[in-house]
């Protein structure tokens, strides 16, 4: 094939020679091969995916199907390659493998720390129930106590106000009861000197006269019995007489008083003992 273009020379119909001309053969690329799985790095990190294949160029057209500068080019067209499919990295081992008896371990001194502390908390508990079992008891009663205390305070009170007016009516009584004592005990110093003051009248000696001589024979006039009656009294005194009237046993110094007046008396009187019946 010359490379001179000679304008002379028939040349082909473009549209028939288009349709005639076969397109160029293209090679099929190389089948695509999977990568074997590398292996899993020390680091858990996942392997770089591999690099792309470059598809083949392809084979030049030999030169009788070459295309002439009248015909146009065809363009190869190329499927598109499958995509690669990412393998799925492998789970990296860890860096140190932890020991089993060290796990085991801390797992029974965990439990047997979990069982102390649960005996432990259980006792408390116990014990705090118990307190606060007593102390509900006893506050209660305390409680019971207060409630009587109370009440008993209100009637005490009660009682108090009552008896607060008692006391100032007994005062009063005790103020009146004040003054009539001191009037008899002023009374009473007086009637020491009253009795001395007193003295029989001639109808009370001559009575006593008549008693004391009673025996006296012959009887005593009514003279004689008022003298005789007179000097003993003056003798005997009339506290010692009273005594001995209302004495059912005469002491020895009751019955010697009245001796002496009965001896006053005969003398004063000129009286004989024989008379009255009385020896000495």
């Amino acid at each position: 094939m010359s490379d001179t273009y000679d304008p002379s020379a028939p040349q082909p119909d473009p549209a028939a020679g288009a349709a005639e001309v076969a397109p160029p053969v293209v090679p099929a690329p190389p089948p695509i091969t999977q990568p074997a799985p590398m292996p899993a790095a020390p680091l858990s990190e996942p392997p770089a995916a591999p690099a792309a294949p470059v598809p083949a160029e392809p084979a030049p057209a030999p030169a009788a199907m070459a295309p002439t500068l009248q015909q146009p080019a065809v363009q190869p067209s190329f499927e598109p390659a499958p995509a690669l499919a990412q393998s799925a990295p492998a789970p990296s081992a860890p860096k140190g493998k932890p020991l089993p008896w060290i796990l085991t371990g801390l797992a029974a001194v965990a439990a047997i720390v979990f069982a102390f502390l649960w005996i432990g908390t259980s006792g408390d508990a116990d014990d705090l129930t118990k307190e606060r079992d007593e102390l509900s008891t006893r506050l209660d009663s305390t409680t019971d106590e207060l409630v009587t205390t109370k009440e008993s305070l209100d009637t005490t009170s009660g009682d108090l106000a009552d008896a607060q007016g008692e006391i100032a009516e007994l005062t009063g009584q005790v103020g009146d009861l004040t003054v009539q004592v001191e009037d008899l005990q002023t009374q009473l110093e007086v009637v020491p000197d009253l009795a001395v003051e007193v003295e029989l009248t001639d109808e009370q000696a001559t009575h006593l006269g008549e008693l004391l001589g009673a025996k006296a024979s012959p009887a005593l006039s009514d003279q004689e019995a008022a003298c005789f009656g007179r000097a003993v009294f003056e003798e005997w005194g009339l506290q010692n007489i009273v005594e001995f009237q209302f004495s059912t046993s005469p002491t020895n110094s009751q019955i010697l008083t009245l001796a002496r007046g009965i001896a006053r008396g005969l003398v004063d009187c000129n009286l004989e003992p024989s008379r009255l019946g009385i020896n000495f």
